[in-house]
């Protein structure tokens, strides 16, 4: 079984779903909506990931 709280990944679409809807307009293309995509996980910094990517030993934990 797979759980979206044991995936970092989650956590960085989850950052870039937000970036998209604070900067999507009304009238955005799907080239818009992708190219907002692409800026969003640019804008991740790389510090973020890897205190997601750090944080699964407490939530393996939390599982076992």
């Amino acid at each position: 079984p797979s759980s979206p709280d044991l995936l970092p990944i989650e956590s960085c679409w989850r950052a870039v779903k937000q970036y998209i809807a604070k900067h999507r307009r009304h009238d955005s293309t799907m080239d818009d909506s992708r190219c907002l995509a692409i800026e969003g996980w640019e804008r991740i910094p790389q510090e973020t990931i890897n205190k997601w990517v750090d944080s699964m030993v407490w939530r393996m934990e939390d599982v076992l």
